[in-house]
C-alpha cells in the first residue's frame, strides 16, 4: 500500500499537485529533514487547507510515526501555529508527548486548548490524567471517571454489612416504643437526667461536644433515608447507654452510614466513638474529616483533607474524597487529577481500597512457595507497608529472584522505618557485595556497560574510595567523562566527610583531657584536629584552654602549628587551581 493509499487519498489528476507535496512531505518527515517537509506540508495546505489538513493529522495515529516524537513535535508545533483554533490536532500533539513520557510538553498543549474553549472535554480529562500521570487517553478517560463523577456523596465502605446491626436495634426501638406509654416514649426519645448527667460526668471533650450537637428527633419526626433508618433516633437512644455499652463496631456501622445520608452531626458524634489502628484508623481519621465537610464544606476542611492526603499519600479513601470535595465546590479540574490519582492506586491494589487482603494472599502464595507470584503482589505495594520485618523478607526473596535495584529500595524503606533494626543494614551489606561480585564477573566478561552499571548500585548502597576508583577506571575504558566528573565529585566529598568525622573524634578526646586536667595531651588531640583542616574556632577553642590553664607556651606551639597548617591548604588550593594532582 502507498503513503497515498495509507493517508486516505484519492490519485485525481485533479490533485496531482497536492498528493505530489504530501508524498515529499511525508518523505521529507521519514528522513528527518522536519523543516523541509514542512516547506511541501505548506505548499499542500495552500493548495487544499481541508484535505491537506485532514490528510497530515492522520499522520499522528501512523503507526510508522507514532514513536517518531521528534517528527510529530516538529510536524505538529508548525501546523498549530498556522491553526492555532484546531484543538483537535493540539489534543493529538499531547496525547503524542504524553506516549514518549514527556508531561510537561503533553500539558502545555493540552492547555492550550482549554485556553481557546474551556469547555473542551477530551484535552481537559487529558490534563487531569498527565497531572496525575495516568495513561488515560480521551474516550477512556472520561469513561474512566465516570464511577466517581455520578456518584452522588462520598465513597465509602460497603455499606451492606453495616446495616443489619442498625436495623436489629430499630426494631428494637420501636418495639420499645409501641409497649410503653406516650411519657415513658417521651423520655425513651428525649435526653433524661441520667443522659445530663452523663454530659456533665465528662470533661469538655470532643465527644461530648458532639452529642450535644446531635440532631433533636423532635425536630426530624420523619427523617428516613434511602436505608429506611431513623438515624436521629437511633442516635438519642443509643446516647441513654453508658460509654461502655456503646459498641465500636455498632458506632462504625452508624458513623458510616450517617455519612452516606450526609448526617454529619451523627456521623462526627459516632466516630468519636471508635478507635481502630493500621489502614482502618487512616480511614477512620479520613471519614471523621468527611463528616466535617458534610456539615460544612469549607476552604479549611478541604486544607485538612489535604494535608492529612499529604502524610498518607497512598490512603485510597482520602485520595478519592478530596477529589469529590473538589467536585462538591465546582473545581472539576482539581477533582479529575485526585480521581485519577485513585484509580492509579487502586490498579496497584488491584480495585481494593485496602492493601491487607493483598498482603494476606501475597503471605499464603509465599508460605506455598510460589515467590514468584507472591512478588508481583508484594513489589507494587513496598512503599505502603509499614513492617520493617516484612519488607526485609520482601528484599531477600527480590535478591533470589534477580531483582536487585527493588532489593535494595525494599531494605532502605525497612531502615528508614526502623534504623536501630539490624536486619535491614546486614541486607544492604550483603546486596552490596553481592553487586561487586557480579560486576567483577561482568567485567571477565567484557561487558563493561553492565559492570558500570552494578558498580552504580553498589556505590548507591554505600561509597568508598576503592569502589569508586574500581567505577572510575570502567568509565574512562567507556569514555563517559560526565559520569567520571560525577565520581570524582563524589571522591572529594567522602574525603571530606571522612576528615570531619575524624576531627569530631579528635575534639572529644581533646573535651575529654581538658576534663581531666591534661592540658598536653588536649593540644596534641587540637593539633591533629587542626591537620586535617584548618578550623578557626578550633583554633580559638585550643586557645582558650591555654590561657585557662594558665600554658602560653602551648598557645605558642598550637599558634605556631595552625599557620602552618593554613599556609600548606592555601599552597594546596593554588595547584588545584592550576591543575596540579
Amino acid at each position: 500500500m502507498s503513503l497515498l493509499d495509507t493517508l486516505g487519498l484519492s490519485t485525481n489528476h485533479s490533485e496531482e499537485q497536492l498528493h505530489h507535496a504530501l508524498e515529499e512531505g511525508v518523505h521529507l518527515l521519514e528522513h528527518h529533514f522536519y523543516d523541509r517537509a514542512m516547506v511541501e506540508f505548506n505548499q499542500a495546505l495552500a493548495l487544499s487547507h481541508e484535505e491537506a489538513l485532514a490528510s497530515i493529522k492522520e499522520l499522528f495515529e501512523d503507526p510508522q510515526f507514532a514513536n517518531d516524537v521528534e517528527a510529530l513535535k516538529s510536524l505538529g508545533s508548525n501546523l498549530l501555529a498556522k491553526n492555532p483554533d484546531d484543538l483537535d490536532l493540539a489534543n493529538q500533539l499531547g496525547n503524542a508527548e504524553r506516549r514518549q513520557g514527556n508531561w510537561q510538553s503533553a500539558k502545555r498543549f493540552y492547555l492550550h486548548c482549554l485556553h481557546h474553549n474551556p469547555n473542551v472535554q477530551f484535552p481537559a480529562y487529558n490534563l487531569a490524567a498527565t497531572i496525575a500521570r495516568t495513561d488515560h487517553v480521551d474516550g477512556a478517560a472520561v469513561s474512566a471517571l465516570q464511577p466517581f463523577e455520578q456518584a452522588p456523596g462520598f465513597i465509602l465502605p460497603d455499606l451492606e454489612p453495616l446495616l443489619p446491626p442498625l436495623e436489629e436495634l430499630q426494631k428494637q426501638v420501636l418495639e420499645k416504643e409501641g409497649a410503653a406509654a406516650a411519657e415513658a416514649t417521651h423520655s425513651a426519645l428525649e435526653p433524661d437526667d441520667d443522659a445530663a448527667d452523663f454530659d456533665a460526668a465528662i470533661e469538655e471533650t470532643v465527644l461530648a461536644k458532639a452529642e450535644r450537637e446531635l440532631p433533636p428527633v423532635g425536630e426530624t419526626p420523619h427523617l428516613e433515608g434511602g436505608f429506611g433508618l431513623d438515624l436521629p433516633k437511633l442516635a438519642h437512644h443509643i446516647r441513654q447507654w453508658p460509654l461502655k455499652d456503646r459498641d465500636p463496631e455498632l458506632m462504625w456501622a452508624l458513623g458510616i452510614v450517617a455519612l452516606a445520608e450526609e448526617e454529619g452531626r451523627i456521623a462526627h458524634w459516632a466516630l468519636e466513638h471508635v478507635q481502630y489502628e493500621d489502614e482502618m484508623e487512616r480511614d477512620l481519621v479520613c471519614f471523621r474529616i468527611l463528616a466535617q465537610a458534610v456539615r460544612r464544606l469549607s476552604p479549611r476542611v478541604i486544607d485538612v483533607q489535604l494535608r492529612y492526603l499529604h502524610k498518607h499519600p497512598s490512603h485510597r479513601y482520602s485520595c478519592v474524597n478530596l477529589g469529590v470535595m473538589y467536585k462538591k465546590t465546582g473545581d472539576l479540574g482539581k477533582a479529575r487529577v485526585y480521581f485519577f490519582r485513585t484509580l492509579k492506586l487502586l490498579e496497584i491494589s488491584k480495585g481494593s481500597y485496602h492493601i491487607t487482603p493483598l498482603l494476606e494472599e501475597a503471605v499464603k502464595l509465599e508460605e506455598e512457595g510460589s515467590v514468584q507470584k507472591a512478588l508481583e503482589i508484594y513489589t507494587p505495594l513496598v512503599s505502603e507497608i509499614h513492617d520493617p520485618g516484612t519488607l526485609v523478607r520482601i528484599a531477600k526473596m527480590l535478591t533470589t529472584t534477580n531483582e536487585l535495584e527493588q532489593a535494595k529500595t525494599t531494605y532502605l524503606r525497612a531502615h528508614v522505618l526502623d534504623s536501630d533494626a539490624p536486619e535491614p543494614l546486614e541486607g544492604l551489606k550483603s546486596l552490596r557485595s553481592l553487586l561487586v561480585h557480579k560486576a567483577g564477573v561482568a567485567l571477565k566478561d567484557g561487558e563493561a556497560a553492565k559492570t558500570a552499571l552494578l558498580l552504580d548500585e553498589a556505590i548507591s548502597i554505600h561509597a568508598s574510595d576503592q569502589l569508586i576508583e574500581h567505577a572510575l577506571n570502567v568509565y574512562k575504558d567507556l569514555g563517559n567523562n560526565k559520569r567520571i566528573r560525577e565520581l570524582e565529585a563524589m571522591r572529594r566529598m567522602l574525603d571530606n566527610t571522612e576528615k570531619q568525622k575524624q576531627v569530631q573524634r579528635e575534639l572529644e578526646e581533646a573535651e575529654k583531657h581538658v576534663s581531666d586536667g591534661i592540658i598536653e595531651e588536649a593540644m596534641h588531640c587540637f593539633k591533629l584536629a587542626l591537620s586535617f583542616t584548618p578550623d578557626q574556632q578550633v583554633f580559638k577553642r585550643a586557645l582558650e584552654v591555654c590561657e585557662a590553664n594558665g600554658r602560653k607556651d602551648l598557645a605558642e606551639g598550637v599558634t605556631g602549628w595552625f599557620r602552618k597548617q593554613v599556609e600548606a591548604a592555601e599552597i594546596n588550593q593554588r595547584l588545584e587551581k592550576a591543575g596540579v594532582d
